[in-house]
């Protein structure tokens, strides 16, 4: 769905796909310079923030125009690849170019934000749904507050790229509170442009972020601030797709044995270029917030037994409190779903997709249950 979202917007924005397919070879020669050379960090990392402003330059008076189908092939052969190749020569040069010009996005929205003056309608805001507040609210807010897919990025990907343990709390607690800021004050600008304009309700989502970045800040860029908005969720797609990707290739491995990288990689990419072809990935969609946040309460269970086991359950009560609140929420989620989609027939692969997640949820209750029988034996 990441994917699709990035080629529509190539597609009704063709000027943006230079600066954010640029960021890979940027990424690269970023990459080399860090550590097949002897040059300053520092200049190297100026050198690729450089080069990427460039790119944003060029992209304003040189648009790609491509039909959106070949943008999704494009976008689905570069996340195999950049899951293959060693994180230090894509993946963690890339992201920490991302995340510079993230921090200065934060800037800019805390700025729209103070300056913009933005006015949110909160009734027509909260009923434009028939879902109830609860579970839903908490099947929703996700990242920054806890999300299981950042569980697996973490122990996948961002635990190979620490230089030691003991930054791992500052970086991790840092990067949510971070992200928390960033879902809010994008939740409230976005929220305020469709107040003042309820009709851009169905526009794509990245040139909705973009277009509410540009309503709110004062002067007269604001085609500028469109741009960068939007290149901003581009490059944060293509950080999801190939560390998503790599993640699936660790689990395929992990399940399956296999250790060939391509063809661990091929497995799990094939369904999802099968459910895309079929129309099918966005009715799976809808189950993504409860599936996401099942994966959060997996690995909040993991973290309590542990501490049960190491200390004791008065000292673990800091991770089981969450762990079974989010359990709760999740399966009472997905029963809802699966029950709605399945009745009604509006849904039928999200319904089946919700039903075995809300079994293996209760199949990892039981042996939650017993993995601590046996311990209090």
């Amino acid at each position: 769905v990441f994917s699709y979202y990035a080629a529509d917007s190539f597609v009704q924005q063709p000027e943006i796909a230079i600066p954010s397919l640029g960021l890979i070879p940027v990424a690269i020669i970023l990459g080399l310079l860090l550590y097949r050379t002897k040059i300053p960090g520092w200049i190297a990392v100026m050198l690729g923030i450089f080069l990427c402003i460039v790119m944003i330059a060029v992209g304003q008076h040189i648009s790609i125009d491509l039909e959106r189908n070949i943008w999704l092939a494009l976008m689905i052969t570069y996340a195999f690849f950049a899951s293959i190749v060693p994180v230090q020569l894509l993946l963690q040069p890339r992201d920490l170019l991302v995340s510079i010009f993230l921090f200065a996005g934060i800037g800019a929205l805390i700025i729209a934000g103070l300056t913009g003056s933005p006015s949110l309608n909160i009734k027509q805001q909260v009923h434009t749904s028939q879902l109830p507040m609860f579970p839903f609210l908490f099947v929703t807010v996700a990242c920054g507050a806890i999300s299981g897919f950042h569980s697996l990025i973490s122990s996948g990907t961002t635990a190979r790229q620490l230089p030691s343990e003991r930054v791992a709390v500052r970086i991790a607690y840092g990067a949510m509170l971070l992200e928390g800021l960033l879902a809010l004050l994008v939740a409230i600008l976005v929220s305020s442009l469709l107040t003042a304009h309820p009709e851009r309700s169905g526009t794509n989502p990245l040139i909705l972020f973009g277009e509410s970045l540009a309503y709110h800040l004062p002067g007269n860029a604001s085609a500028f601030w469109q741009f960068f908005g939007i290149f901003l969720l581009n490059g944060f797609i293509l950080t999801t797709l190939d560390s998503a990707t790599r993640i699936c290739r660790y689990i395929t491995t992990e399940l399956t044995g296999i250790k060939n990288p391509v063809l661990a990689t091929a497995i799990p990419m094939s369904l999802a270029v099968i459910l895309l072809l079929t129309g099918q990935a966005s009715n799976l969609w809808r189950t993504f917030g409860s599936a996401n946040q099942l994966m959060g309460a997996l690995t909040l269970i993991v973290i309590s037994v542990w501490l049960t086991r190491l200390y004791s359950w008065k000292k673990a009560l800091i991770a089981w409190i969450p762990a079974a609140f989010m359990l709760a929420v999740t399966i009472t989620a997905l029963v809802f779903q699966a029950w709605n989609f399945l009745h009604d027939a509006t849904n039928i692969a999200g319904g089946i997709l919700a039903a075995v997640l809300a079994l293996l949820a209760l199949i990892l209750v039981i042996v939650t249950g017993r993995s601590l029988g046996r311990f209090n034996q």
